[in-house]
């Protein structure tokens, strides 16, 4: 199978380091649940937002041959990411 690509061919393939940054933030908002509200079980929460936004650039050069320089930027990226418990949640609301 080929990843992400249009049709009937099956699920994506998704990046390993990309993955694990995702699994950490949904970990952490589990945690953060867990230590603000006792009364609730983080397990049974449902992700009701995720996005990824553009983030800071950290900019850069790198040299190159004969004086010339070009830019090595590194760009990052703010994860969001809203949790709810299931008693609040109704499924007819959702319009995608």
């Amino acid at each position: 199978m080929v990843g992400h690509r249009k049709g009937g061919m099956g699920p994506g393939r998704y990046p390993v380091k990309a993955s694990r940054v995702v699994i950490k933030l949904l970990n952490s908002a589990m945690d953060n649940a867990r230590h603000q509200h006792e009364d609730i079980d983080a397990e049974d929460m449902i992700i009701t937002h995720i996005a990824a936004h553009r983030g800071l650039i950290k900019r850069g050069f790198m040299p190159r041959a004969r004086g010339r320089a070009t830019p090595k930027n590194h760009y990052q990226v703010n994860l969001e990411v809203f949790l709810e418990a299931p008693d609040s949640y109704d499924a007819e609301d959702d319009e995608f």
